[in-house]
C-alpha cells in the first residue's frame, strides 16, 4: 500500500505513533528521552516524507534528501524542540516542494497550516507519559493526512526517463516533420 492517499496517511499515522512507544521505552533509557524523542520525530519525517511518493524510486530519491536534512538538522538543533520543528519543516518542503505542486500562495498557507496546526494540536496533548507522547505524534501525523483531502494540489510529474533516448528523439522529429506548417 503506497501512503499517497488519506487511508495510507492514517495508517502512517498509527504505525508512527505505535512505534514511537517501544522505542522511547528502549532508546529513551540508552540516550536521553528528550534525544531520543528528536531522532524519533526527525526519522518519522522523513519515512513519512518516502510513504506518500508516488513511486519507488522517487521515495528513494526524496527520502534520501529529506534524510540528509534531517541530519542536518539533529547536529545543528537542540532537542527535541528543533528536532520537532525541522521534521515538520523538512516535511512541509519535501511534500509541496517536490511531491506536490500548487500555486505558490496556496502551498504556503496551507503547509503553514498543516504543519503549523498539527505542531500545536501535538504540543497541547504531550504529556511526560508515553501514552500522551504517541497521542501527540499520532495526532500530528493525523492533521498531515488532511492534505490529501485539500484540493488544488497536484502531483508532481515525474522526470524519469523511460525508453531509448534515441527512439524519443526520432518520435519528436517526426512530429515535427509531420506538423502542419502555416
Amino acid at each position: 500500500m503506497r501512503g499517497n492517499s488519506l487511508v495510507g496517511s492514517l495508517a502512517f499515522a498509527a504505525l508512527a505513533a505505535l512505534g514511537s512507544i517501544p522505542w522511547m521505552m528502549v532508546a529513551g533509557r540508552l540516550l536521553a528521552a528528550p534525544v531520543a524523542l528528536g531522532i524519533w520525530c526527525l526519522g518519522a519525517a522523513v519515512v513519512y516524507v518516502a510513504w506518500i511518493a508516488e513511486s519507488w524510486s522517487r521515495a528513494l530519491v526524496i527520502g534520501a534528501l529529506a534524510g540528509g536534512l534531517a541530519l542536518l538538522v539533529g547536529v545543528l538543533t537542540p532537542m527535541p524542540a528543533g528536532a520537532i520543528v525541522g521534521g515538520g519543516s523538512i516535511l512541509a518542503i519535501a511534500r509541496s516542494g517536490f511531491l506536490y505542486r500548487g500555486k505558490p500562495a496556496r502551498v504556503l498557507v496551507v503547509e503553514g497550516l498543516l504543519v503549523g496546526g498539527g505542531l500545536l494540536l501535538a504540543r497541547w496533548l504531550a504529556d511526560a507519559s508515553l501514552l500522551a507522547t504517541g497521542l501527540a505524534i499520532w495526532s500530528f501525523f493525523l492533521v498531515q493526512s488532511l492534505f490529501f483531502l485539500i484540493g488544488g494540489m497536484h502531483k508532481r510529474p515525474s522526470e524519469e526517463v523511460t525508453g531509448d533516448p534515441f527512439e524519443r528523439a526520432c518520435q519528436q522529429a517526426i512530429a515535427l516533420m509531420e506538423e502542419p506548417s502555416v
